[in-house]
């Protein structure tokens, strides 16, 4: 009975994940992002500059959990990030872009918190 039940108590535990999944894709944060994303990704020069600039984010922060520090790259992400920011449509996506980032990861902190996992709360 008991591997029944763990069974029936992890199938409502990602019910309710994919329950949380849908109220994120209709919460305001998600829908503006999205939006935004359409318009921004629109124009072919400023796609480019967003796929340069994610490529940059991922190195540097790649750099940073490795103990690196690569000046080159750092000073490619902020001149890149400048240019963006010129770029009205652009500039919304990022922000939209980070607002729900800071919602997923106050999601985390509270599931990570619920079951004490260290990697989830940023508690180390």
């Amino acid at each position: 009975m008991i591997n029944g039940g763990n069974k029936r108590m992890k199938n409502d535990i990602i019910n309710k994940a994919n329950e949380l999944a849908a109220m994120l894709r209709e919460s305001d944060e998600y829908v503006t992002y999205s939006e935004a994303r359409e318009r921004a990704l629109e124009n072919e020069t400023t796609a480019a500059l967003v796929n340069s600039y994610n490529a940059l984010r991922m190195q540097v922060n790649s750099n940073m959990l490795s103990g690196r520090r690569d000046d080159e790259t750092l000073d490619s992400l902020k001149h890149i990030t400048e240019i963006l920011m010129m770029n009205p449509d652009a500039a919304e996506y990022l922000m939209r872009e980070y607002a729900v980032s800071q919602l997923l990861n106050d999601v985390c902190e509270i599931l990570g918190k619920a079951v004490d996992i260290k990697a989830f709360t940023g508690d180390f």
